[in-house]
């Protein structure tokens, strides 16, 4: 009678564990895998025309927006031949 509840008790202690195992590896894996697949960050950059005609490149965050179209006679002016 005792070897039967020991190998039942074996039994069900090799089933709970093998579960808890499953779900640690799982659940490492899929928080593993965010860590190491991430993207690295690229600094976003514009590029833009100076008056001179050279082309620079531009943080997005120092450009401060008008919002207003622009003239065809500011354009005239802006460009220096």
């Amino acid at each position: 009678m005792k070897n039967i509840e020991i190998k039942q008790y074996r039994q069900h202690l090799i089933q709970w564990s093998k579960g808890i195992l499953a779900i640690g590896f799982t659940g490492v894996l899929a928080f593993a895998g965010r860590a190491t697949f991430k993207k690295p960050i690229k600094k976003k950059s514009q590029q833009m025309l100076t008056e001179d005609g050279s082309l620079v490149e531009i943080d997005p965050r120092a450009i401060v927006i008008n919002k207003q179209k622009i003239r065809s006679e500011d354009i005239h002016h802006w460009i220096k031949k």
